[in-house]
């Protein structure tokens, strides 16, 4: 059988903990100019969807929601609840201030789906 059963998507959901990282010696904004990014998701050809950046600090650089636990997600994933679009910087993750973990199920299309539980 294939990898996936045919189904596409990615195997692996890579989660980077920044700790005491520190942005502020690049610039990748000038005014409104975006001139880059700190982070990027589907970075050198790679999954634009599966990766989550997460800090316990202040490691990326000042973005909070009063809570020093955040997680960037892809923009793709607008399932989880009260996350904010961020800019280009930022590769226009969605800033949530708790842990983001992701959980993949591959089938055949089962509409809209809701998982509650603790966590």
């Amino acid at each position: 059988a294939s990898l996936n059963e045919g189904i596409s998507g990615s195997c692996c959901n890579a989660q980077y903990i920044l700790q005491d990282v520190n942005f502020s010696g690049l610039t990748v904004k000038t005014g409104s100019r975006v001139h880059g990014k700190y982070i990027q998701f589907g970075a050198s050809g790679g999954d634009a969807v599966g990766p989550t950046f997460s800090s316990f600090d202040n490691s990326f650089g000042g973005l909070s929601l009063n809570s020093n636990t955040i997680t960037l997600i892809s923009r793709f994933l607008d399932g989880f609840q009260d996350c904010i679009p961020l800019g280009l910087e930022w590769d226009h993750a969605l800033l949530c201030n708790y842990s983001v973990r992701r959980l993949n199920f591959f089938g055949a299309d089962q509409g809209n789906l809701t998982v509650d539980g603790p966590g």
